[in-house]
């Protein structure tokens, strides 16, 4: 495992050789499996449509997110207030990875204030 990420009731990992497991509750999907809402007590594999490797992931809530290789960010899981950042509608549940949008600026590594 080369990354671990825990939310509420759920958890992420991905393996050596990229792919990405999921496991746990489902209620909001948490867990990437379509329309799939059934809970895991073991790792299943996220059938994906993303582009590139997967980096990392990221839990929040009922919430999962992964960044890739291309530096491209995706989330699936609920969207109660928006907080997949994808075009899904607030309010709606996000079944499996979508792309995350960014609007704005793009924030840079040197401007941050430490």
């Amino acid at each position: 495992v080369v990354s671990v990420a825990c939310g509420d009731d759920h958890t992420l990992a991905i393996d050596s050789k990229g792919a990405v497991w999921a496991w746990g509750r489902n209620d909001h999907h948490e867990l990437g499996m379509g329309d799939d809402t059934t809970k895991r007590y073991t790792p299943d594999r996220i059938i994906h449509n993303w582009t590139g490797d997967a980096e990392q992931v990221a839990s929040y809530g009922f919430t999962s997110y992964l960044l890739t290789d291309k530096g491209t960010v995706y989330s699936w899981g609920d969207n109660s207030y928006g907080q997949s950042g994808t075009d899904i509608a607030v309010g709606t549940d996000v079944y499996s990875s979508d792309n995350v949008y960014f609007t704005g600026t793009r924030m840079e590594d040197d401007k941050v204030d430490s």
